[in-house]
């Protein structure tokens, strides 16, 4: 009579132990994936890097490419414009070097929702803005935070302690006060609406919370802006002009009440018949170098 094999128990059993030491290692592996989110999401792994940074021009479609060059041809970068699906746009900034240098985000309203710097074609730094809106669509709060970027990966300086902005508006929806509070503390800058007789808003005057003039917006009647005067310690350091269709003309600095002609700081602006600018000039010297070109083009349809 042949002999019973007596080694099968013996490997069921260590099969069962090591399934059951499969069990552990996957329920620990999960455990320890759980911590870290809750980790990350709590902040306590803000020095490793809280979120992982995207970076794709996926979705957006294409529609206008700037390119910059001075009067000797020399090129100086370009820029290149989007749409993307939800309504709003983004704008990438390279150098002469095809480097991108900055990438800017903005949501369906127009603000900025990402501002993000590069060196080197490499994102290095990023500050992020959050909303929120009232039923009229009028911006009422915003939140920016800033962060540095390392292996793909932002990192936030106190993401605790961001930069918070609260908006104050008047019965015709202009903005009156605008609070900001940061790390420094909270500042307030008032704003002041004269209209015309028609009603219409004719300038907008802006105060910091010592009650200092900082700027005045003046207003055509049909709404467009004719000019930014922006002042210093209660004199004006700069001045902006502006066409029927808000292109701006002028650029004018002024120093001690008196208008600043040196270093450069005096530009004029030539713009093509679809309103985008053909050149810019600097005529604090005659020299061409200081004119420049942009090139506007247009992706096929």
């Amino acid at each position: 009579m042949a002999r019973k094999k007596t080694a099968a128990p013996a490997k069921k059993a260590a099969k069962k132990d090591n399934s059951a030491l499969m069990f552990s290692i996957f329920g620990a592996a999960m455990f320890l994936m759980l911590l870290w989110l809750v980790l990350s999401n709590t902040g306590a792994l803000k020095h490793i890097g809280d979120k992982k940074l995207k970076f794709s021009t996926d979705g957006l479609t294409e529609y206008q490419k700037v390119s910059c060059y001075d009067a000797a041809k020399v090129y100086y970068g370009y820029s290149v414009y989007y749409n993307s699906e939800d309504g709003g746009t983004a704008r990438f900034d390279y150098d002469k070097n095809n480097k991108l240098s900055l990438a800017s985000y903005y949501n369906k309203e127009g603000d900025s929702v990402r501002i993000l710097s590069a060196s080197s074609g490499d994102f290095t730094s990023v500050t992020d803005y959050t909303y929120e809106y009232d039923g009229h669509g009028s911006k009422v709060k915003s939140v920016s935070t800033y962060g540095r970027i390392s292996d793909g990966y932002i990192t936030y300086d106190k993401p605790g302690d961001p930069v918070t902005f609260e908006y104050e508006y008047d019965a015709q929806g202009n903005m009156t006060k605008r609070s900001r509070t940061g790390p420094s503390g909270t500042s307030v800058t008032t704003y002041k609406n004269a209209y015309d007789s028609a009603g219409a808003l004719a300038s907008v005057e802006v105060y910091d919370k010592d009650g200092a003039m900082t700027q005045r917006t003046v207003y055509r009647a049909d709404g467009s802006k004719d000019s930014v005067e922006s002042y210093s310690e209660g004199q004006l350091a700069e001045l902006e002009q502006f066409d029927e269709h808000g292109n701006m003309t002028q650029h004018l600095f002024y120093k001690d009440g008196e208008q600043d002609v040196g270093n450069g700081s005096l530009y004029t602006y030539d713009y093509n018949p679809d309103g985008s600018i053909a050149v810019k000039y600097d005529a604090t010297d005659d020299s061409s170098s200081y004119n420049y070109y942009y090139v506007y083009e247009y992706p096929k349809a």
